[in-house]
């Protein structure tokens, strides 16, 4: 679906605003001076990945297009820092990618940067500190546990603290200088759906598990607003599609729902703007 809706946390209430050009699943957003990008992912009639990319302006509603990339890209990481948009990983078609290519929108265009150590697809990336941690996800073969930061800087990739379990189709936000990850599966065939939370704490670099979410989810989506992280949808036990949401307060270590989508959906992306 091309769907785009507003969530305000205060209200609770959701609005519907201007679609995207076309149907995106499997594809990332992410939020740079005021804007949202949505980025790659694929259509479900045609099944093939997409090098498109597309900026939605909150000031007027609406959305328009970008230049495309280098590479198509379903089930990548997205992640903006440093005034660039950073598209890491991912399918293409139905090769697994260790590729990452950055945006810049005063250029407008796209360019190659250091690749990951492995090929990941259906992973999380979060920028916390000024580089980019990407966490978990498939290679093609196996659910990787594995977790690598990259530096701007210095173009380059270095592992750090890997995850208490392997997880793909999982979500992850940064809040209060740490990084949170919920839910996901933990293997490619026969894994369970996990309702379980962890929180990296980049200066001891060290994963602890926090109390679990309300409902299993992957394919989720999750975003920190103020001082609390809220997910919504995803698939449920036994594939069913969620249209529920819940919150997370750290200061009691407890979730809460409240409202939920206008409908159900999975492999959704959600940003905080």
């Amino acid at each position: 679906i091309s769907t785009v809706e507003l969530y305000d946390p205060q209200a609770a209430s959701w609005t519907q605003l201007a679609g995207m050009a076309g149907p995106r699943s499997a594809h990332t957003c992410v939020a740079l001076e005021g804007k949202l990008y949505a980025v790659g992912g694929t259509v479900a009639t045609a099944g093939l990945s997409l090098d498109t990319a597309e900026v939605y302006d909150p000031q007027t509603d609406g959305w328009q297009p970008l230049v495309k990339m280098g590479i198509a890209r379903s089930g990548l990481g997205l992640a903006a820092v440093g005034g660039k948009i950073y598209a890491i990983g991912g399918w293409s078609g139905l090769l697994g990618l260790d590729s990452v290519e950055a945006y810049d929108p005063q250029l407008g265009a796209w360019a190659p940067v250091g690749s990951m150590s492995v090929k990941r697809s259906n992973h999380a990336s979060v920028v916390l500190d000024s580089k980019i941690y990407t966490i978990g996800g498939e290679n093609d073969v196996v659910t990787l546990y594995t977790v690598e930061v990259y530096d701007p800087q210095a173009d380059s990739w270095q592992q750090v603290a890997s995850l208490p379990q392997p997880l793909y189709a999982h979500a992850a936000a940064a809040m209060g200088g740490k990084i949170y990850v919920t839910g996901g599966n933990t293997q490619l065939t026969s894994g369970s759906i996990e309702s379980s939370v962890y929180v990296y704490n980049s200066q001891a670099n060290t994963w602890t598990q926090l109390a679990s979410m309300g409902i299993t989810r992957r394919g989720h989506a999750s975003a920190a607003v103020g001082d609390k992280l809220y997910v919504f949808g995803g698939h449920g036990v036994g594939a069913a599609r969620l249209s529920t949401a819940e919150v997370y307060d750290p200061a009691s270590d407890s979730w809460a729902p409240v409202s939920s989508l206008t409908s159900a959906r999975s492999h959704l992306v959600t940003v905080a703007l």
